[in-house]
């Protein structure tokens, strides 16, 4: 079997209409553009105010970009999903499923790359946001919630804690497929006990596609949940934000 180019086809309008409506309404904070010398120059902020601002747009910008692009991979892997997909060996004899099957594997690994990427531009704003002033490449879970422990006026800690757990099945797919054997994989490794005696087969176990599609969309709300509230907290915090 020899499959071209001319057999793949992008969603139709009707496919991209139906499915785009899962994806939850987010975009951006809107933060907006400032003129940085005019600010300092004025006077009407500090260096490091006007440094902290300009940042902020310029994440929120790359914030954009990682959404769309979470938006594009999240509707492709739907559609090819629905369109039918390889589940059974006699499955392999249509060229179309085993073409929707390789798109939509292509597809929902980016997903759940740019769904946990969504996920840490959002743990670099805060850490700019909310004067929690770690160093960009130490930014993350565990040391954001260490430094909320005593700073933490805008009750993130609760939001960092949900958040963690509404994406930690997301997570960890998107761990195993960078550091370690893909959970979107069948594993056939073989392994051996402890003593060294007993050989064991690999099983082939694999999250199954329905359970991917599942994960990928709890993890969404769970994203859509915490951008609702930090975007509220930095409202609180006197941000000004251009309506999206």
């Amino acid at each position: 079997m020899i499959l071209k180019m001319d057999d793949y086809s992008y969603p139709s309008k009707e496919e991209w209409n139906k499915f785009s409506k899962d994806f939850p309404d987010i975009i951006k904070f809107g933060f907006p553009h400032i003129k940085e010398h005019v600010l300092i120059w004025d006077g009407h902020k500090s260096i490091r105010e006007v440094k902290v601002l300009q940042n902020l747009e310029h994440w929120d910008n790359l914030l954009n970009k990682k959404i769309w692009n979470l938006r594009q991979s999240y509707v492709n892997t739907l559609v090819n999903y629905h369109r039918g997909i390889v589940l059974e060996d006699d499955d392999f004899i249509s060229e179309t499923k085993i073409i929707n099957l390789f798109q939509y594997e292509m597809y929902c690994e980016m997903s759940f790359y740019y769904l946990i990427s969504t996920r840490d531009i959002l743990l670099q704003i805060i850490n700019l946001a909310f004067d929690l002033e770690l160093p960009e490449k130490s930014v993350g879970l565990i040391s954001i919630s260490k430094k909320l422990e005593t700073n933490d006026v805008f009750g993130l800690s609760d939001l960092i804690t949900q958040m963690k757990y509404d994406l930690e099945r997301a997570n960890s797919i998107r761990n195993s497929m960078t550091h370690c054997f893909s959970k979107l994989e069948p594993d056939r490794r073989s392994t051996i006990s402890p003593d060294g005696n007993i050989y064991y087969a690999g099983t082939g176990n694999v999250l199954k596609y329905n359970e991917q599609i599942d994960i990928m969309k709890n993890s969404l709300t769970g994203v859509r949940t915490f951008f609702d509230a930090i975007r509220s907290r930095l409202l609180l915090k006197g941000y000004l934000l251009d309506e999206m």
